[in-house]
């Protein structure tokens, strides 16, 4: 990709984003949209990551957003990989992720990520977002563990995602954050315990399976899945090893026809909507229930 002057004046902004259920693609949208009412802004591109983006086809850019959501404190290893094809030497780029606890190092791991790659760190968000784990593995649907679940979302998103775009353009670079104080608790006691306790997660892999009275081979999973892991295959679809755990396949099939052994067989499926994150009154919100919805 070779780079050429902007001649418009504008800065020129281009968004890639990593999203399973939609909890990622909701924040990428709202900070796309927030971006859209500056006057020095001009949209190029809103790409979804997965392997078959081609990077250094994308349009030329001054100012890269990185979205993605954290997965057991860690960034998606695909993540990783988008950002080390980059080689817009000097280029600024803000981070963002979505998150259902506590982040531990991810921001120092992707923001030294971005130094190696030769772009310069400006500014990283994290925002509270439903746990598409905790809801498709133990909210059985109407309960209030899935109302609960769903209401573990950070407030005001609207308000600090305006803020966040402000320092933006505002900031030039940010310094490395260090390691969390917490960094050795976590990992002599917090991790032993969390594999105890979710070795389900462990099986997620070899624990798809298709039910084949519901499933209309609408190849949604197929299309959508961002590693290429799932595949038609005589009539039947067939699931790789090379599932990052993201669960869009799981929460986006329209008939409930994906299924992790037996225990998500009255489990939430879960498709975020936009306005279930930002301050307006519940009946305007479901009024408006769908629009903005990721795809």
């Amino acid at each position: 990709m070779t780079w050429d002057k902007n001649p418009s004046h504008k800065t020129r902004v281009g968004i890639l984003y990593f999203s399973g259920a939609g909890n990622t693609e909701c924040i990428a949208t709202l900070i796309r949209n927030t971006l859209a009412r500056r006057e020095d802004y001009e949209a190029v591109f809103f790409e979804r990551i997965r392997r078959a983006l081609n990077i250094r086809a994308l349009p030329e850019f001054d100012l890269l957003g990185i979205g993605f959501p954290i997965y057991f404190r860690k960034t998606p290893a695909i993540v990783f990989d988008t950002i080390g094809q980059l080689q817009e030497r000097g280029r600024k780029v803000f981070t963002f992720c979505t998150k259902g606890m506590y982040s531990g190092n991810v921001a120092r791991e992707v923001l030294s990520r971005c130094v190696a790659s030769g772009v310069v760190p400006a500014v990283h968000f994290e925002a509270f977002m439903p746990g598409t784990d905790a809801l498709i593995l133990f909210a059985r649907k109407g309960s209030w563990t899935e109302k609960l679940i769903k209401k573990m979302h950070s407030r005001h998103l609207d308000r600090k995602i305006d803020r966040f775009v402000q320092d933006v353009f505002n900031t030039e670079k940010i310094s490395i954050p260090r390691s969390k104080w917490y960094t050795p608790l976590e990992n002599r006691i917090v991790k032993p315990m969390e594999h105890l306790i979710t070795r389900d997660y462990q099986v997620f892999k070899q624990g798809y399976h298709v039910l084949p009275d519901r499933c209309t081979r609408c190849l949604l999973c197929v299309r959508s899945c961002p590693e290429e892991n799932i595949r038609l295959e005589d009539g039947k679809i067939l699931f790789g090893n090379h599932c990052d755990l993201c669960l869009r396949c799981i929460h986006h099939c329209p008939t409930e026809a994906i299924q992790i052994g037996a225990k998500t067989l009255k489990t939430v499926r879960y498709r975020p909507a936009i306005p279930d994150f930002l301050d307006i009154p519940a009946r305007d919100r479901n009024a408006g229930k769908g629009k903005g919805s990721p795809g």
